[in-house]
């Protein structure tokens, strides 16, 4: 009688191996759902005994990751249990009601109007993590919050009564799941039929394992895979920050996907999970974070539609590459995207108003200052230095912010016929270019030769001629040459009650390519002096405009002229 076929036993070319199913229990992430390990024999009787040695290797390795599991994820018993709730609520949840008669738009409109009320409540209640009810909110759905909570609790979660902090949690995870009903319910007022579709990576479904097909072709390990990708780049394409960039979001990838996954077995669907991870990230996380430490954020604390979509792109781009060198015959990514909110001209980036640039540039940093940290509190003191360079500079000649900091002292020229910015990139000063249109010179302001500039330049040229001109504005490793000033100039916006929503050291550029709207300049001007490409096939012919043109439309620029005199005058 033949014995009986162990479940763990796999034969492959006639080699036979262990294969095992990692319980999802001790595998919350879902990456690797299934072990294989070579028994390096193919004789069928020697492989019966092996296997059942691996057989109780691998059950005793699953139970030691089960008890570290509890050891390091004490809440885990209340996530499993939020999304058992969110399968039946989702599962049993009512349809809407059935409209007819004459007013039926004005019932359909009503309805909805409550349930968008409710959805609105839910939101602000996880978003601020406060799940009171006053006694007025009588159809509050934050009722049922603390009704279905305090029965999970009871139900579904053993042992002692839970303690304040986990009870918030659980309270949060079923608003949650009720904040992904009431959308869905939202939905089917105008389509019955309508699928359900969950945004909440909580409850988003698990990706599919990823398979490993025995007739495919070997392809490199996503590990290895990303090696030959940043190797191929570093220093050729990429500067030293998108290269770290690139890598810590490749390296969060490999930890979604699993660093040793053959990348030919990644599909759509583990394509897709990631990206629906993407969306949840935490903002602002430390350069060496792990992924279960930035997943499933707060909705206010989680990254932006457009930063999203650009780490994506990041994965999206690898494979890419992967597919042209012929690691793999098509791209899982597909037509996958991140979709980004339209921006509206109220939240986007908006120039300096000339009651803006008066209340500037009659503050304490040109005017007179208590001290060099005290630059906007009046006071007797002017120092002309990076930061009061940089704030003259931006408005008068629509430079980036990275652009004006990372400038050497060599940089600037006032021997030739027009004194100009050369706007270049040099990796010893840690100097970067935009695009290949921002290499370019751009002519000085007269405003700012009348304010002295070029004493400082020439100064800081005899103190240095190879180094930084603004040598005193601290440049980051990480946040690029101009992410410290950036910050810095932020908090002296704040300190001078000019701070509003859109008003960035980038509205200089705005309020500089206006000032020569409004003047007439020709299109093709002002590209040359911003450094912006058109796309045009006349783009690539001639020199463009010359910098005697260029300097003639700047020194139009009236800006700073009805300005008070400043002490630097």
């Amino acid at each position: 009688m033949a014995g009986r076929r162990l479940s763990n036993l796999a034969c492959r070319n006639g080699t036979y191996y262990f294969r095992g199913f990692v319980p999802r229990r001790v595998n919350l992430s879902s990456r690797i759902r299934e072990v294989r390990v070579s028994l390096r024999t193919k004789d069928a009787s020697v492989a019966r005994v092996r296997v059942r040695a691996v057989s109780l290797a691998f059950d005793e390795m699953c139970r030691q990751l089960q008890r570290m599991i509890e050891l390091q994820s004490p809440d885990e018993d209340i996530r499993v249990a939020v999304q058992t709730f969110a399968e039946r609520l989702f599962k049993h949840a009512s349809p809407p009601s059935t409209f007819s008669g004459a007013n039926v738009d004005y019932v359909r409109a009503r309805t909805s109007f409550w349930v968008q009320e409710e959805i609105s409540a839910l939101e602000h209640a996880i978003e601020n993590h406060d799940f009171s009810i006053y006694p007025s909110d009588i159809d509050s759905p934050l009722r049922q919050t603390q009704a279905w909570a305090d029965s999970v609790a009871q139900q579904e979660i053993a042992g002692t009564p839970l303690s304040e902090e986990r009870l918030a949690l659980l309270r949060s995870g079923i608003a949650r799941a009720q904040l992904e009903e009431r959308r869905h319910h939202l939905r089917r007022l105008d389509d019955p039929f309508a699928p359900l579709a969950v945004a909440d990576p909580l409850f988003s479904p698990s990706p599919s394992p990823v398979n490993i097909a025995l007739n495919s072709p070997p392809t490199p390990t996503f590990a290895d895979a990303i090696g030959a990708y940043a190797g191929a780049k570093s220093g050729v394409v990429w500067t030293a920050r998108t290269e770290e960039e690139n890598r810590r979001i490749l390296r969060l990838a490999a930890e979604h996907f699993g660093a040793k996954t053959l990348i030919g077995s990644i599909t759509l669907d583990n394509v897709r999970a990631f990206r629906d991870s993407v969306i949840a990230w935490r903002k602002k996380p430390a350069p060496t974070a792990t992924l279960k430490e930035i997943s499933n954020a707060p909705a206010g604390s989680r990254i932006g539609a457009k930063t999203a979509a650009k780490y994506f792109q990041y994965l999206s781009a690898a494979f890419a590459y992967w597919t042209n060198e012929g690691f793999l015959e098509k791209s899982p990514v597909g037509k996958l995207t991140i979709q980004i909110p339209h921006q509206s001209k109220a939240t986007g980036r908006v120039p300096f108003t000339p009651t803006d640039l008066t209340a500037l540039y009659t503050s304490p940093i040109f005017a007179g200052c208590a001290g060099p940290s005290r630059r906007t509190a009046p006071g007797p003191h002017v120092y002309r230095d990076g930061l009061y360079w940089a704030l003259l500079i931006a408005p008068l000649s629509g430079m980036r912010i990275t652009e004006i900091v990372q400038l050497a002292t060599y940089d600037i020229n006032f021997d030739d016929d027009v004194p100009c910015f050369a706007i270049k990139a040099d990796a010893a000063l840690g100097q970067t270019v935009k695009s290949d249109a921002g290499w370019r010179n751009v002519p000085i302001h007269r405003r700012l030769v009348e304010l002295g500039f070029e004493n400082f330049v020439r100064a800081r040229q005899e103190h240095d001629l190879k180094g930084r001109l603004f040598h005193d504005i601290h440049v980051s490793v990480t946040g690029g040459a101009g992410g410290e000033f950036s910050k810095l100039y932020g908090r002296t916006l704040k300190r001078l009650g000019l701070k509003r929503p859109g008003l960035v050291f980038h509205s200089y550029r705005h309020t500089f390519v206006d000032a020569l709207r409004e003047l007439d300049t020709p299109e093709y001007v002002i590209r040359r002096i911003v450094g912006h490409a058109s796309g045009s096939v006349t783009d690539g012919y001639g020199a463009g405009a010359s910098l005697k043109a260029c300097k003639v439309w700047i020194d139009k620029i009236a800006l700073l002229d009805d300005l008070p005199r400043t002490s630097s005058e």
